[in-house]
């Protein structure tokens, strides 16, 4: 919901319904059920590795109008038609590597300015000692910075070292287009699923989009982030009761409190509540 929250602001650069969404819809296909009823985008492509279960996936698939192409996203990105304006968000499990970089790269070389870059990746540190290492190999040692050291890539540094290296790779992609274009970071957030992931999102700009960027007045929006400050999602496990009544309290300018919950989850709903999944009132 942030994401499409911020998407709506590309209005000003070409209309919505203009852009294609690519990204690994998984049977549930949770992304791309928002980007088509909150955002209005026909165009999908859902790039599925799993290709044991293709009935599943079909079976699931809930627009017709979006293509599943089956196989890894380093097999699929290298016949994907570059002409459309695309946003792109690449959902991987796994912590940033070589793979997943090749493939942001190529978007970011290939997509028309006004498209949009995504990435969400694992950010949990691994074993002490071996950190430095483990990222080596897996991005390459061409691609670690030089003053990166161990304890740069704990906890709270590893998102950070992650963004960085998303941004200067995607940054050298762009570069050589012509004309040439720039990577401008408008999310940069950290969550809990089952494990700690990161999401990172920017737009392809060049001058054909520059001023009409300006005028979408990205940092405007609560969620926007373009440097290493990343932005915290604590989501609380509430009830309906619980929401509703919080969400009485947010309407009457209250500070959100509820019995048995906890001050920082209360608060912690209170900075997300208008992207919360909405819950019906009672009858």
């Amino acid at each position: 919901m942030m994401f499409c929250d911020a998407l709506r602001l590309l209005r000003v650069v070409r209309p919505l319904e203009e852009y294609r969404y690519v990204g690994f819809g998984h049977w549930q296909f949770v992304d791309f059920e928002l980007m088509r009823r909150q955002l209005g985008i026909r165009s999908m492509v859902s790039i599925e590795r799993d290709t044991l279960n293709q009935d599943r996936f079909e079976e699931n698939n809930p627009f017709a109008e979006i293509e599943l192409v089956f196989g890894d996203s380093s097999e699929v990105l290298p016949d994907l038609d570059m002409g459309p304006p695309t946003v792109a968000w690449l959902d991987y499990t796994a912590r940033l590597n070589a793979v997943a970089l090749s493939d942001l790269r190529l978007l970011a070389h290939g997509l028309p300015a006004g498209s949009v870059v995504a990435a969400t990746f694992n950010c949990h540190p691994g074993k002490e000692d071996q950190r430095l290492d483990a990222l080596r190999l897996a991005v390459g040692d061409d691609v670690v910075p030089g003053d990166l050291s161990e304890e740069d890539l704990d906890w709270r540094g590893l998102p950070r070292v992650q963004r960085r290296i998303l941004a200067e790779q995607l940054a050298a992609a762009a570069h050589p287009r012509d004309p040439s274009a720039r990577i401008q970071q408008f999310m940069f957030l950290r969550y809990a699923e089952t494990a700690p992931m990161m999401f990172w999102a920017a737009l392809i700009v060049d001058e054909t989009v520059e001023e009409l960027l300006r005028q979408a007045r990205l940092s405007s929006l609560e969620q926007f982030r373009d440097g290493d400050e990343l932005l915290e999602i604590t989501v609380p496990w509430l009830s309906t009761r619980e929401v509703i009544a919080l969400n009485e309290q947010i309407r009457a300018g209250q500070v959100p409190e509820a019995k048995g919950l906890e001050r920082k989850d209360c608060g912690a709903y209170a900075r997300l509540h208008r992207w919360y999944p909405p819950v019906p009132l009672p009858f």
